[in-house]
This record gives C-alpha cells, sequence and structure tokens, in this order.
C-alpha cells in the first residue's frame, strides 16, 4: 500500500515515502514518483517554452496554439492515466518499472 501512496501526490508524497518507509520496494516506487513527477514538470515547462516562442509566429503561431490547445488536456489525462497504473501496479506488489525512468531509479 505505501508503494501506491508514493504516486497519489507525485514528489511530495514520493518524498515523505522515501524518508518514512525503510523498505527497498516502497523506496523504489517512491525514487520512480518523484523522477516522473520532474520529468513531468520538465516537459510542462518545456512545452511552454515552446509555445510562448512559436505562438508569436504570423499564422505557424495559431495553428500550433490550437494543436497546443487540443492536446494539453490528452497529455494531462495520459499522465494522470500512467499515474494510476503505477499506483496499482505498486498496491499489486508488482515491482513496474518504466523503461527509462525505472531504470534509472533502479541503478540508484
Amino acid at each position: 500500500m505505501a508503494g501506491a501512496i508514493a504516486y497519489v501526490l507525485g514528489w511530495i508524497t514520493g518524498v515523505a515515502m522515501y524518508v518514512l518507509e525503510d523498505d527497498e520496494f516502497v523506496q523504489f516506487h517512491a525514487k520512480q514518483s518523484i523522477a516522473l513527477s520532474v520529468v513531468g514538470f520538465a516537459a510542462f515547462i518545456g512545452l511552454f517554452v515552446v509555445f510562448l516562442m512559436l505562438g508569436r509566429v504570423p499564422f505557424v503561431g495559431g495553428i500550433f496554439r490550437l494543436l497546443l490547445g487540443l492536446l494539453s488536456p490528452l497529455l494531462g489525462l495520459a499522465g494522470l492515466a500512467l499515474t494510476a497504473f503505477l499506483a496499482y501496479k505498486a498496491y499489486e506488489g508488482e515491482r513496474y518499472k518504466l523503461p527509462v525512468i525505472g531504470d534509472y531509479v533502479a541503478s540508484m
């Protein structure tokens, strides 16, 4: 259960579970939750910067704003679904690793 809790509020519960729990399984999921939150935040900032830069270009900016306006909610839902999936896997007792993030976290 503690492994699943690590995903509930992203990096906040990830740090809390990493500090509070001494179990290696819980700490793996806590580190993966923290890493996923950092990657998600960096992607959000990257999209925002690109939006600011391309949003000012005539014609291309309008198309880009429209596409980003349509894709942003879908990307948010995909992130929420991924987090829920990881919490479920942790709740089931499975040490599910994300392709890149999980390998990085497992080597720490």
